[in-house]
């Protein structure tokens, strides 16, 4: 039994070796400071599982098991489990809803808001604030500026973070729907007068014209990809809301994850914007969405390009409901007013 334990001590001497060297070039990389000798240590033994994640996942995609790659990202040194998930406590059903009109059936065959500027630019949200929630928000209406009114100018993230309590909780949890209530009860101002900090800070009062107060206008798309596909199209880029849990070491590819949680609360921990949807080379279609993960230039593997994340959608309805969306119902979007059915 001792040599068991020798041995089985000396592998695991030789696998943390190895993984410290990685872990220096990370922290090296994405300029990773820790407090304490303690609190290094505890980052360092999520880094080694993620690193073994990234590694089985190499093997199933060089399998062809799975169309997505994982890679070491700023992330890499974090719990996936502790990212705050999103509360939900709105009663989404009583939402309008989304229709579209018989003329609306013949939608283009790819289409990618990115080209004609109606996407913000990525934003980096930094990795001690889950503000996914907040961004898909935001973005959502300033895309809809952009559409209707040709205006690009960003509004503030961060006066939400700070201001919006009773719908959110900060950087620990919120939701895209309780984000637009808030909106459009007080409005919104732009992001000069608030800059972005990244953590939670007081509440203070803002500069300049309060966008949203009582003029949003949105709602919920019906449970099919048919209407998903008619919104993209004709209104322009929707907020949503998804298990994340594989987003954070995504580097490439289009993410299919079969193992991710069919409740619909239980992993509700991102949210991001579709800009488009198109299909790969060999057919396989697929939803194009932003994050607010930003643009990592440290490493080669994730670039500000594949902040655009890629969603499977040729499954069949059980794995679309799980894989994508957050389950349909937390579709959210900045809608012209005669979508909605009141």
């Amino acid at each position: 039994m001792k040599l068991i334990f020798v041995f089985l001590s000396l592998v695991v001497s030789i696998i943390s070796t190895s993984h410290e060297n990685v872990w220096k070039k990370f922290k090296i990389d994405f300029n990773k400071k820790y407090e304490t000798p303690e609190e290094e240590y505890y980052h360092f033994q999520i880094f080694q599982k993620n690193l073994l994640k990234i590694k089985e996942n190499e093997k199933k995609f060089l399998k062809g098991e799975v169309s997505f790659k994982l890679g070491i990202t700023k992330f890499a040194d974090i719990n996936q489990e502790e990212f705050p998930r999103q509360n939900i406590e709105r009663d989404i059903i009583s939402l309008s809803r989304i229709e579209f009109s018989d003329e609306e059936s013949n939608v283009p065959e790819r289409i990618d808001w990115r080209n004609n500027s109606a996407v913000p630019a990525v934003s980096d949200q930094g990795t001690e604030c889950n503000a996914s929630f907040y961004f898909a928000a935001v973005g959502a209406i300033q895309a809809q500026r952009y559409i209707t009114e040709k205006n690009s100018d960003p509004l503030s993230v961060q006066y939400l973070i700070d201001c919006s309590f009773g719908n959110n909780n900060g950087c620990n949890g919120g939701g895209v729907v309780n984000t637009l209530d808030w909106i459009a009860s007080n409005g919104v101002p732009p992001a000069y007068s608030y800059p972005y900090k990244g953590k939670e800070g007081q509440c203070r009062g803002a500069t300049g014209e309060m966008i949203g107060k009582g003029q949003l206008g949105y709602g919920m798309i019906s449970e099919s990809e048919e209407e998903m596909t008619k919104a993209v199209a004709y209104v322009g880029p929707i907020a949503v809301s998804i298990d994340g849990r594989d987003l954070p070491l995504y580097t490439g590819g289009v993410l299919n994850n079969p193992d991710c949680s069919r409740t619909v609360t239980s992993n509700i921990s991102q949210s991001g914007l579709i800009v488009g949807y198109d299909e790969t080379e060999d057919g396989q279609e697929y939803w194009i969405v932003q994050f607010s993960s930003g643009c990592d230039i440290a490493t080669e593997a994730f670039s500000c390009d594949i902040s655009i994340r890629l969603f499977s959608t040729n499954f069949n309805e059980q794995k679309l409901l799980c894989t994508f969306i957050s389950f349909l119902q937390l579709f959210v979007v900045l809608c012209i007013d005669r979508y909605l059915q009141k």
